[in-house]
């Protein structure tokens, strides 16, 4: 941790990851992905929030989480 910065890790399941559309995540997002730690099965993305508009989109990478908990998510065409 970092005090003079906030970070956030949103720790999810490949299941998690194979339903979400990557192409529609930006960049920064699809990085952090790709270097995510796995951990007994869960990868670990952590994302230093340093503006507004960069935290909003780790907030859609949330509510994709929660809507894959909850049973929303749609599944990937082709999978």
């Amino acid at each position: 941790p970092h005090p003079d910065r906030a970070s956030v890790a949103v720790p999810l399941l490949p299941d998690m990851l194979r339903s979400m559309p990557a192409h529609r995540f930006k960049k920064h997002l699809k990085e952090v992905l790709l270097l995510a730690n796995l951990v007994d099965g869960v990868y670990w993305p952590t994302f230093e929030l340093t503006s507004k508009a960069q935290t909003d989109d780790v907030m859609d990478l949330v509510r994709r989480k929660y809507d894959f908990v909850i049973g929303k998510a749609k599944p990937r065409e082709g999978t």
